[in-house]
């Protein structure tokens, strides 16, 4: 049996479908299954999971220990009280920002911007790629730092300031 429960704030709709022993539900647009393990789970680091129970509404916690077959979610609050719960989903990877292509980190560093880290760790203010990679994404190892940096980053679209 399904249980659909709205929460007045108008952002959280939550939606139980029995499925086995999964349950599912919706979470800021996104579908989340439950997290089932068939052994006790101790995170450490803590784990960033939704955790939920019947009749309240979900929220994002750090996770330390779960126990599905017990229905036992431990996680800690914000002000590093602990709370227990029964439910518990992954929240899913957030996107990673597009590297950045050979001509636009090209155009970067030729702007007088920063510096880049090739593959053989030598800094440098120009890169080189041959002319039919122009618009292929840099390699992973490559790195750029703008000049009030000082440690290196990846050469995102995001890091270099570059509009898509």
């Amino acid at each position: 049996m399904g249980k659909i429960k709205n929460w007045n704030n108008g952002v959280v709709t939550i939606k139980e479908e029995n499925i086995g022993e999964k349950v599912k539900i919706n979470y800021k647009g996104m579908t989340l299954e439950e997290f089932i393990s068939d052994e006790p789970l101790t995170f450490q680091p803590f784990k960033k999971m939704v955790t939920w129970e019947e009749g309240y509404s979900p929220n994002e916690h750090n996770v330390m220990f779960v126990n599905t077959r017990y229905k036992v979610v431990v996680f800690m609050y914000q002000d590093g009280e602990i709370g227990i719960s029964e439910h518990c989903a992954l929240l899913p990877d957030p996107p990673k920002p597009r590297r950045a292509t050979n001509r636009e980190l090209s155009r970067w560093l030729a702007q007088g911007n920063g510096e880049c880290l090739g593959s053989h760790d030598d800094a440098d203010t120009a890169w080189n790629y041959p002319q039919e990679c122009s618009d292929i994404e840099l390699r992973e190892g490559a790195k750029a730092r703008k000049w009030e940096d000082t440690e290196w980053h990846e050469p995102t679209v995001d890091y270099l300031g570059i509009e898509q």
